[in-house]
């Protein structure tokens, strides 16, 4: 590998500490996202539906009714609305149109349109001409509202509320629900669907300065990609060049790990000439800790049962200095749920080429004693 000059070290380093100011948040996952169509809108507006109605099963009241009405009164317009008369979704209007959600309350009709992506190209007149008729032997006004992710209308006289401000009014009353029965199941349902509407602000959320810092630095981040993987063939070619040299007569191959290579970089080398699945597997975690592992991996398939056990029983016994790296009970895992196989696990929280390149010679030995 051609040598890197210290300047250039220097500008890849002051690139990484930079880089180490843009952090992508965390945020509390749902079981919301493990479904199929977790941003489709129907399936929004009816569970919307469901648990703005105070009448359904839920058990949590006007809950979701109050932070809906408060929403629109401290976002929108300041409207004394009344109590929950009725409401449903898509309803048909007199030319086939669809309405996603209308609210009816003592004082108001509220006809929603939600809207989960940016185009807002919906037939409104047709909508507005319902509504017209519903309320057309009543005082009632009407409420023409978009319920989006960024909180803006397109639609001439229409108002808008996003999802985020909407969970937010909405949590208030919740937590004053959960005080009254907090072991309600529709609790925890309503507080991961909550989530599930604040977390739509991700797909229109744009951090431009995240933008700008990597394509002002375009250039320099791939070099460091390219730099990342010189650097993992150089620590691959060093192993197996001394585990060729170290072991007469033997020769290794290596097979990348394609497991887990999301986690990971992963390497199997692998004595040549053995039938059997026996191994030594260097693990290098992406983010996890501890950041280093080395496997044996002995197929017992071939051998004698008890040879498995002797194996561990040698480790234990060893007054080896890399013993202190062995974590027992994950190594035991593989004996679980594997027949046929035993694995020994060493662990490393931090990366030194020549120890790890020791354990994995010492690993081989052990290999090389039983098989």
């Amino acid at each position: 590998m051609q040598k890197l000059q210290d300047q250039d070290i220097q500008k890849y380093e002051n690139l990484l500490l930079k880089a180490q100011k843009y952090k992508i948040p965390e945020r509390e996952a749902t079981f919301f996202d493990f479904a199929l169509r977790k941003y489709h809108e129907n399936p929004t507006t009816e569970l919307l539906s469901f648990f703005l109605d105070p009448n359904e099963v839920h058990g949590l009241n006007d809950t979701f009714y109050r932070g809906l009405i408060e929403t629109i009164q401290v976002e929108s317009r300041p409207h004394n609305f009344g109590n929950f008369q009725a409401l449903a979704i898509e309803q048909v209007t007199n030319d086939n149109k669809r309405i996603d959600l209308w609210v009816e309350t003592d004082t108001s009709l509220v006809i929603v349109e939600a809207k989960i992506d940016h185009q807002q190209i919906n037939p409104v007149k047709s909508y507005q001409s319902w509504a017209k008729e519903k309320t057309k032997y009543t005082n009632k006004h009407i409420i023409k509202l978009v319920l989006n992710v960024d909180g803006h209308s397109n639609f001439k006289d229409w108002s808008a509320i996003s999802f985020d401000m909407l969970a937010m009014h909405i949590r208030h009353f919740l937590a004053k629900q959960s005080l009254i029965n907090p072991l309600n199941k529709w609790f925890i349902l309503a507080r991961e669907f909550l989530l599930h509407l604040e977390n739509y602000t991700e797909i229109v959320e744009t951090d431009m300065n995240i933008i700008n810092f990597v394509m002002g630095h375009h250039n320099n981040i791939q070099k460091l990609f390219e730099l990342r993987e010189k650097g993992y063939e150089e620590i691959k070619n060093h192993i197996s060049n001394h585990l060729n040299s170290g072991f007469e007569g033997l020769t290794f191959k290596v097979i990348q790990e394609q497991r887990f290579k999301k986690d990971c970089k992963g390497w199997r080398f692998i004595k040549e000439g053995v039938n059997a699945n026996s191994d030594i597997v260097l693990y290098l975690y992406y983010e996890q800790n501890p950041m280093v592992e080395v496997w044996l991996c002995f197929d017992t398939e071939n051998n004698e049962k008890t040879i498995a056990g002797k194996i561990s029983s040698k480790l234990k016994r060893s007054k080896d200095k890399f013993n202190e790296y062995i974590n027992w009970s994950k190594s035991d895992e593989d004996t679980k749920t594997i027949e046929n196989y035993r694995s020994i696990c060493w662990e490393f929280e931090s990366f030194d080429l020549d120890i790890i390149t020791d354990v994995l010679i010492e690993a081989q030995k052990v290999l090389n004693e039983f098989e």
